[in-house]
């Protein structure tokens, strides 16, 4: 065994009871982050028309994505028969992410793409790293892209964030930049763009935090629009909502849920939010950030609601005819 040893944290989606340790080390956002891209792979795959072709354009794909808690790398093997994207791979935490970027770099690559099979929290000696990495048996384009990324990981001395696949990186929840490796995604602390389509598909995801909050959405629409939709509301103040919306471009950006049978509660993001959804990526985090706001003051709303119809209700009948009667009705 050498010197150092880099830890190794197994992602599997779906997720493996064995994996809890690892799965430990992730705040809820990020294990949403990692949970949202398998889902979308597998939404994909289970929707397809040619299920071939689509899993032609995902099996062997490579994500890595720089989060808080350190550096997840996962591959993708889709299924065209069963209709099947899995996700194996690791997470380095912030701990060993140094270390194994300094002395390891482009063989971490390597050993994802040979398919981690591993559970659990695993340390391994850069001798170990390299002996798995060399095991990697992949065909001559798909060596030819692995080699590419692999000589940007040695030209950054940060860890970033990119995909090494065939799809189409518009229709992936995470903004992956097409020249993957720039300066703009070397901060591991910037956190992972979310595609404004992609954060609309999976706004709802988000109501699984909650289940009685599954109707959450975000949505856009025009100036108009939203002022209509709210003017709607039985409590709508028509000035307020006008000069709400006097600074914003047409084009808004909101988040409803429904929270009564007959009643949703709706608020619009912040204008800079608006401005870059409408560029095409916000923050990850920051659209978490906003949507856990949003869900607690929906939450009030609809208690102040529950509360509001509660006192209005009329007051059960006192019996009558004194204490012996009472008596007798229970």
């Amino acid at each position: 065994m050498g010197a150092f040893q880099i830890e190794f944290a197994s992602l599997h989606f779906p997720r493996q009871n064995v994996d809890d340790e690892s799965f430990l080390l992730l705040s809820a956002k990020s294990s949403f982050l990692l949970r949202a891209l398998h889902l979308t792979f597998q939404e994909k795959l289970t929707a397809a028309v040619d299920a071939k072709q689509t899993a032609e354009l995902l099996h062997e794909s490579i994500f890595c994505c720089c989060l808080p808690e350190g550096m997840a790398m996962l591959r993708c093997k889709a299924d065209a028969f069963t209709r099947a994207a899995d996700l194996d791979g690791f997470l380095i935490p912030n701990t060993s992410l140094r270390t194994a970027w300094m002395i390891s770099r482009w063989k971490l690559l390597f050993v994802c793409a040979a398919g981690w099979e591993k559970h659990g929290i695993v340390r391994l000696s850069p001798a170990e790293i390299e002996q798995i990495a060399m095991t990697l048996r992949v065909s001559r384009q798909r060596q030819a892209r692995l080699m590419e990324m692999s000589q940007k990981m040695l030209a950054s001395p940060v860890p970033f964030s990119f995909a090494v696949t065939d799809h189409p990186l518009g229709q992936i929840p995470v903004c992956f930049s097409e020249q993957s490796g720039s300066a703009a995604l070397a901060d591991t602390k910037s956190g992972i763009p979310f595609s404004a389509e992609a954060a609309m598909h999976l706004s709802s995801k988000l109501g699984e935090h909650d289940p009685a909050y599954k109707t959450l959405r975000l949505c856009k629409s025009s100036k108009k629009a939203y002022l209509s939709l709210r003017l709607k509301e039985p409590d709508a103040d028509r000035t307020a909502l006008r000069e709400e919306v006097s600074a914003y471009p047409d084009d808004l950006w909101y988040f409803t849920v429904q929270v009564t049978a007959s009643r949703w509660f709706t608020r619009l993001l912040s204008l800079q939010q608006c401005e870059q959804l409408t560029r095409g990526s916000v923050d990850f985090s920051e659209i978490c950030e906003v949507s856990d706001a949003f869900l607690c003051d929906a939450r009030n709303f609809a208690k102040s609601l529950a509360d509001a119809s509660h006192a209005q209700a009329p007051a059960p009948d006192k019996p009558r005819g004194g204490l012996l009667r009472s008596l007798f009705r229970k």
